[in-house]
């Protein structure tokens, strides 16, 4: 900045810079915007860009400095702005249409599908690499309006419109490192269409155009999309863990504060609801917090304090207060409320609530199921399923409403007896089966979860054994799942099954298995570190825990290091000092995620292919394809519609 000062002094003692040196000048304009930008100075930044937009000669020579205060205007929260100040060169050189947006896409669309059912991967990537200037500055405005449409939750036109005139710009003219983009997007398209050959084709596009382009180092939205939305659903954890931290390195060294933190905070999130231990996660989330404000950055602070409240409520670090679940997202101010620093910008526009709504909705859904809350966590079902929650297409969102309202449902229903509960508990089964057959197996657990509910609640209490088999299979995957769930085994919602389990055995007299089940409930929670909730269930199973059994599994989890947890994946910020570094050294590995989890490691395990099993104590089966079936011919008709295991010989 200070050399910035100096050239800018010089500069003044010419009477008309942009007239006598307008390639100097414009370059010196464009460095310091970006300078003052970069460092939170947005007024000065904005007054900078102001004045190149004037005396810049061509809509191209003030592209890279409209992008720069696009990005700007991102990091402040301010989506909306963004995206109107990058659409609006695209719109004035008719390269996005400002009316009839939804018929131009549904022709695109047709036009693009009918080209990939004709041309191959290698065609594609045979392409020229694309020259024409007009073309790369309008693909790399519409880069931008990508970004920022999905990272602040805005219109999803903007995006759809934006991804189809990139894609058919790059079959006609040639790809180019802002093709990765379009493909990736395109690929969120497809599996929003259940196509998951497709999604997997157009990622697996995107990331080999940045290898022939040689723009990794410039594609960490890329990858961070491509894992959050795509290899997440099929994927091993720890791949998409390795696509996070490529993802920030590439967005920080080029100075993409923005997405750098976005992928920082997702591979924490994603670890939270992966079953990582919660202290950890808490620690990494108060420090993700405490670098986006030195760096200025308020993008989504609202949403990262919700969904950070979660561990720190587990930890007993935030009291759990009834009252403000129930009213939570009445008011703009109920949602502001969780920035006590004052350092995210007040929310203006009812689309920039969206984000804080659903990470806030579902932070606090999730401690009334841990608490058993169901009077409250039914409002918050309520309010969460009015949001657009859909148009989100991370999979961690995708999978974790319905489980969570999947057993809101079910713990209403046994409260009211309302048959409208059952019937939304029907219908979570359904769509949770449906999002694994066509998107991918990750999921699985969850929604043999919520399957195992309804067991519980249709299968009469003589036919236990039935039921029993179904939480031994949501058990099952949750722990010793294969490779999607093997970097932690899912340690919490493997507790919650054998909760759920506990509590339907006491209610059908089955108290010696109800007691086996409490005492390996409690030992997941214990692996999963929230305190708060060990507490909660100890006074509340105390007399149905087999402690000398606890302290069995406790030992041989010790020596066994299988679910321990590991460190949690969260990478070394960039400008850290050492200093700052060291109070966290002893508690967060800087490293991706633990060496053991980055080895090679087995096939995923398929359910039903014999071997894994949970030990219960006396009389329980391996939950295997050898013996192992539901038997169908005393269930009801509503029974067999959201059956699954018949499914998975």
């Amino acid at each position: 900045l200070k050399y910035c000062e100096v050239a800018f002094a010089e500069l003044g003692k010419i009477r008309t810079p942009w007239k006598d040196h307008y390639d100097l000048t414009l370059r010196l304009h464009r460095v310091r915007a970006d300078v003052e930008l970069a460092l939170g100075n947005f007024d000065v930044g904005c007054e900078l860009v102001n004045e190149v937009c004037q005396n810049s000669r061509s809509v191209t020579d003030s592209i890279p400095t409209i992008i720069s205060k696009s990005e700007a205007l991102g990091r402040q929260s301010r989506g909306i702005d963004s995206i109107a100040v990058t659409l609006q060169p695209l719109q004035s050189t008719r390269m996005v249409p400002k009316r009839g947006v939804i018929w131009t896409i549904m022709k695109d669309l047709m036009w693009i599908k009918m080209y990939f059912r004709n041309h191959t991967d290698k065609e594609v990537l045979s392409l020229p690499l694309l020259t024409e200037p007009k073309y790369y500055v309008s693909m790399d405005l519409m880069n931008q309006v990508m970004a920022q449409a999905v990272q602040n939750g805005s219109v999803v036109t903007d995006w759809l419109i934006c991804t189809m005139k990139s894609i058919r710009m790059t079959l006609k003219h040639g790809i180019c490192k802002h093709s990765a983009l379009a493909f990736t997007f395109l690929s969120i398209l497809s599996l929003a269409q259940n196509d998951q050959q497709g999604a997997k084709r157009f990622a697996d596009l995107a990331i080999a155009i940045l290898r022939q382009t040689n723009s990794e180092g410039s594609g960490g939205f890329v990858y961070c999309v491509c894992a959050v939305t795509i290899y997440r659903w099929s994927e091993p954890f720890t791949k998409c863990l390795s696509l996070f931290r490529t993802a920030y390195f590439a967005s920080m060294e080029r100075g993409d504060l923005q997405n750098g933190f976005i992928t920082m905070f997702t591979s924490i999130m994603y670890s939270y609801f992966d079953g990582y231990p919660v202290d950890k996660i808490n620690r990494a989330m108060k420090m993700l917090i405490d670098e986006k404000e030195l760096y200025k950055e308020k993008s989504n602070m609202c949403a990262i304090k919700h969904c950070g409240s979660g561990p720190s409520m587990l930890l007993g670090e935030t009291p759990i207060d009834w009252e403000e679940f129930a009213s939570f997202g009445d008011t703009v101010e109920s949602i502001m409320a969780v920035d006590t620093s004052g350092n995210a910008e007040p929310i203006t526009d009812e689309k920039e609530k969206l984000y804080p709504l659903i990470h806030g909705h579902c932070a606090r859904l999730w401690m009334c199921i841990l608490f058993s809350n169901f009077a409250v966590g039914e409002i918050l079902v309520n309010k969460l399923h009015k949001l657009n929650f859909q148009d989100d297409p991370s999979y961690e969102l995708q999978t974790i409403v319905p489980m969570y309202t999947g057993l809101v449902a079910a713990g209403r229903y046994r409260e009211t007896k309302q048959r409208a509960h059952l019937s939304m508990l029907r219908r979570m089964c359904k769509l949770s089966q449906k999002l694994w057959k066509t998107k991918g197996q990750s999921c699985m657990g969850r929604a043999l979860i919520i399957r195992a509910e309804w067991k519980s609640l249709k299968t009469p209490a003589k036919d236990w054994r039935r039921v029993k088999l179904a939480y031994d299979m949501a058990i099952a995957v949750s722990t010793e799942g294969g490779e999607p769930f093997k970097s932690c085994g899912h340690a919490h919602e493997a507790a919650l099954a054998c909760e759920l389990a506990g509590n339907y055995f006491v209610t059908v007299q089955q108290h010696g298995l109800a007691k086996q089940y409490f005492t390996s409930a409690l030992h997941y929670y214990q692996k999963w570190g929230a305190t708060v909730k060990i507490d909660h269930f100890k006074k509340q199973h105390r007399n149905n825990i087999n402690w000398n059994r606890l302290r069995q599994l406790t030992v041989a989890s010790m020596q066994s290091g299988v679910g321990s947890g590991g460190s949690v994946p969260v990478v070394r910020f960039i400008g850290r000092s050492n200093d700052a570094a060291s109070d966290h050294d002893d508690d967060l590995a800087y490293s991706l995620l633990y060496e053991d989890s980055l080895q090679s490691s087995k096939p995923p395990h398929q359910v039903g292919g014999g071997g894994t099993s949970i030990d219960h104590g006396p009389g329980n089966k391996s939950v295997d394809g050898g013996g192992s079936s539901l038997d169908h011919d005393h269930a009801d008709d509503d029974d067999d519609d959201v059956s699954v295991l018949s499914d998975m010989s």
